[in-house]
């Protein structure tokens, strides 16, 4: 194998790129954190594990993104991480991880029901937790740590298969994780640095949490954008590290892809990755970077390309986890919330709007800006609870009330 220099080399565009007959085993042999660069290939396979660090995967359905996820949830695992699987009501491919690890851990929210169809192996202990959706913090993050001491260190969050069977009910996804997410912060921020738990967080389908503008899935996606890109500019500094997938770069927000550093791309449509891939890849010949390309839109099972925080690349082999050896049922809905919906705000905002008054005047009544007023006004009117109420109190109908301003000359 040819010699490969540093990133500061002045032979670099003298030298052959990463061979991809020969590709990086990247699980082959373990490297521990803190170990020096080994600069025979591009790329850095030790920012992998560093907590620093936050990783995206890209790849059409079927491609292996998911079992990637999977196994490198594994090599963290083996690496004394506490790892937490997201479960995206696919078809439950964590129960690969019943093949290698011998304790796991899945919180199913109260009311709902996780059953066998056909069971794990006796060597492994699956405990099955309940929680309340409004309560994750007292019910999951703060057990976290004692389960870890105790050695139970893979955990499934089990949310979006239980969820109603109507379009509202997908906003409840996106609300879900992000208090999970600001309570993990907390938690986490809360412990001194060497106390810290180093934590991989294993999302499958970032894109369903938060969207690039303009393609929320709800307005709920849409208001907690900026809540959701703060959490993962934190989240790094307490020992969190998380890896995401989507199917497509543009599904995933730019804010979002913005807190990534490394980048691993299996089978992937090249005509939607072409504009990210030429700014990752700034240091290569216009001849490697076509090949790259070419060779993107049909991979190998088990081959990608890993791009690091640097823009350096390698092509890239992993084995899939075992076929799952059990297979299970689900059984329940999650309940209405019993979060508060409407604060004091929002009641003034109805009384005066109800008395005639306009949103500006209101706006100046409770302290609100003109824009945070009208949404505010917006998410009252659409509950269908509020609503039959107003029309058995032979109120104003809502619709009436919002009146567009008479254009000059009308």
């Amino acid at each position: 194998m040819a010699f490969r220099p540093s990133f500061d080399s002045d032979l670099w565009w003298e030298i052959r790129p990463p061979s991809f007959e020969e590709p990086l085993d990247l699980f082959g042999e373990p490297l521990e954190l803190g170990e020096p660069i080994d600069y025979a290939y591009f790329s850095d396979t030790s920012a992998i594990w560093d907590s620093e660090y936050h990783g995206q995967i890209f790849g059409v359905p079927r491609s292996g993104k998911t079992n990637f996820l999977l196994r490198l949830e594994y090599e963290f695992l083996k690496r004394g991480w506490l790892v937490i699987h997201r479960d995206d009501m696919d078809t439950y491919n964590w129960l690969r991880m019943l093949n290698v690890i011998k304790k796991i851990v899945v919180w199913v929210p109260k009311g709902c029901k996780l059953s066998w169809y056909k069971p794990p192996p006796a060597d492994v202990e699956v405990k099955i937790k309940h929680y309340e959706p409004d309560n994750i913090y007292a019910d999951i993050i703060q057990k976290l740590s004692g389960a870890y001491a105790k050695g139970w260190r893979y955990h499934v969050i089990m949310y979006d298969s239980f969820i109603g069977h109507n379009y509202e009910s997908l906003a409840n996804i996106v609300r879900f994780y992000c208090d999970f997410l600001l309570g993990l912060i907390s938690w986490a921020a809360r412990r001194p640095y060497e106390r810290k738990i180093p934590i991989m967080l294993g999302y499958d389908e970032l894109n369903d949490l938060i969207p690039p503008r303009g393609k929320s899935i709800t307005e709920t996606h849409e208001n907690l954008r900026e809540a959701l890109v703060f959490t993962l500019r934190k989240i790094g500094k307490h020992k969190i590290k998380i890896f995401g997938t989507a199917h497509r770069v543009n599904q995933v927000a730019p804010d979002i892809r913005a807190q990534a550093h490394l980048f691993f791309f299996t089978t992937t449509p090249v005509h939607d990755a072409y504009d990210f891939l030429n700014k990752l890849l700034i240091y290569i010949d216009n001849e490697t970077f076509f090949t790259i390309l070419k060779r993107l839109r049909y991979l190998p099972t088990g081959y990608l390309l890993y791009i690091d925080y640097r823009g350096m690349y390698d092509w890239a082999k992993f084995n899939y986890l075992p076929e799952p050896p059990a297979e299970i049922e689900l059984s329940g809905t999650i309940g209405l919330s019993r979060r508060k919906q409407f604060d004091e705000k929002d009641i003034a905002i109805l009384i005066l709007r109800l008395q005639g008054y306009t949103f500006r005047d209101i706006a100046d009544a409770v302290d609100l800006s003109l824009s945070t007023t009208y949404k505010r006004w917006y998410k009252i009117t659409e509950n269908d609870a509020l609503y039959t109420a107003l029309v058995k109190a032979e109120a104003t109908p809502i619709e009436r009330m919002v009146k567009k301003r008479p254009r000059r000359g009308e």
